[in-house]
């Protein structure tokens, strides 16, 4: 069985983002979460405008060590992510709640890298909106890296770079990316922060610092 870790890396998640993180393998062919990508809502409901940047999305595969692009995807298990308009749209098509944590980090020579720091991130839980909307009237968006079963989050990305003595810079070696591992955590509950030493972890991806 996994150990599950909760104490001190629940500090440090929580601060740096609002919820967790998975990823991994990727696919050769696009997921069929893709399928209907080009279809157009028929809800009348109001759509954010994540959803409507969605019109004519052509995915593209990332590979390990590529720049995140427009329409660049890659999958973890059955969390899939696509990247488009400074937002990670992150969808859970397995039948677990996961968090997604993004770390930065530093790569070496010899292929090891040293995380640099946990960067935020982290979308607004719109069921949880949804349903204190209509239960009370009114509700307050909570932003948190949780996904439940078939849910999808749209998640933004936030990285800290800080110029002080002693702490090292996102960019350390300043090529003009930030490089970036995702994991996700598979949870037992919502009411908790679970994580085990075998959450898969995601390749190296990049990110223009600018």
């Amino acid at each position: 069985m996994h150990k599950k870790i909760i104490a001190i890396l629940i500090i440090l998640f929580n601060v740096s983002l609002h919820t967790s993180c998975r990823i991994v393998v990727f696919p050769e062919k696009l997921p069929s979460f893709y399928l209907d990508i080009n279809q157009k809502t028929n809800n009348n409901e109001k759509t954010s405008d994540n959803e409507t940047n969605e019109k004519s999305i052509t995915p593209y595969l990332l590979q390990s060590g590529d720049v995140i692009k427009d329409n660049g995807f890659f999958q973890v298990g059955e969390v899939t992510f696509l990247y488009s308009n400074d937002i990670f749209k992150v969808t859970n098509n397995s039948e677990s709640i996961v968090r997604v944590t993004c770390m930065v980090i530093g790569t070496k020579v010899d292929g090891t890298y040293e995380i640099l720091q946990y960067a935020g991130f982290g979308g607004i839980d719109q069921t949880k909106y949804k349903k204190d909307l209509e239960e009370n009237g009114w509700a307050v968006e909570h932003y948190t890296n949780m996904i439940r079963p078939g849910e999808t989050l749209y998640a933004t990305l936030s990285i800290s770079d800080f110029q002080y003595e002693g702490v090292p810079k996102p960019d350390i070696d300043n090529d003009g990316f930030y490089e970036l591992k995702f994991m996700i955590s598979p949870q037992s509950n919502e009411d908790v922060i679970e994580i085990s030493l075998n959450d898969p972890v995601s390749d190296m991806y990049k990110l223009p610092v600018d």
